[in-house]
């Protein structure tokens, strides 16, 4: 008998995936109204340890990396330039602030997504003719551990 979407709910089968319209992102306590990506990165960079024969008998964990890629629309710019107010405006210079994202897909666990301190490496902006918005991509650097949690 073929699958119907009365099955698969009787069966706990039908849930919403995470996705982008189910997720919102929080700044430094300003939730993100306009926001049009979202990426983050963790690398480990490991070092492997050689024994007899140069086989890798082990390894060690030698360094990690966390950033994160907002972009959010120009309007909303003017929020978070005022959270940089007291540094003259440049938002690379404001000191550690926390970045909070949750995913609350219907039927599904809510996904937390938090990062205690990190500080704007780099934003930037452009104009052009014809454009009917404009995009302001921010790179953020982790100085902490991002936690992950389904709860």
């Amino acid at each position: 008998m073929p699958d119907s979407p009365v099955n698969e709910v009787q069966f706990g089968l039908a849930h919403e995936s995470y996705n982008f319209q189910n997720f919102t992102l929080t700044i430094s306590g300003i939730e993100s109204i306009t926001l049009q990506s979202f990426d983050f990165d963790r690398t480990a960079e490991l070092e492997p340890n050689f024994g007899k024969g140069g086989e890798i008998v082990s390894y060690g964990i030698k360094n990690f990396k966390s950033t994160c890629k907002a972009t959010i629309l120009m309007e909303e710019l003017e929020t978070f330039a005022k959270l940089a107010s007291a540094w003259g405006g440049d938002l690379t210079k404001v000191p550690p602030f926390p970045i909070n994202a949750v995913a609350t897909p219907e039927g599904r666990t809510p996904m937390k997504f938090g990062i205690s301190m990190v500080r704007v490496q780099k934003f930037s902006f452009g104009m052009k003719q014809g454009d009917s918005k404009t995009e302001v991509p921010i790179e953020f650097f982790a100085l902490a551990a991002p936690v992950i949690t389904f709860a």
